[in-house]
């Protein structure tokens, strides 16, 4: 499922970018490179300095961001239901 996102999102901007003419532009794809890499950076960045207590940060091996959202959501609809809400490292662990 998260290649078939991956691959819409990455037509999709083809597309867009064909229609506005901006791949004529010999900076255009190496610009859209360096923005999508430096999400990786911003990421090690925000874990790094999350100096709130509220926020955490899990990491999952072995999945992406795409392959968590349904079962995750499901978890916390089901806790939302429940009127408690807390996601912990074992409340991600065993998604598929």
């Amino acid at each position: 499922m998260a290649y078939i996102i991956g691959v819409t999102l990455a037509l999709t901007v083809a597309a867009v970018a064909r229609l506005l003419n901006f791949e004529r532009d010999r900076s255009f794809y190496a610009t859209i490179l360096m923005v999508i890499a430096s999400y990786y950076v911003l990421f090690a960045l925000m874990v790094d300095r999350n100096s709130n207590p509220q926020i955490h940060f899990f990491q999952v091996p072995e999945h992406d961001h795409f392959s968590l959202v349904a079962p995750l959501a499901e978890r916390l609809a089901a806790q939302i239901a429940k009127g408690e809400i807390n996601v912990t490292q074992r409340t991600i662990q065993g998604l598929r």
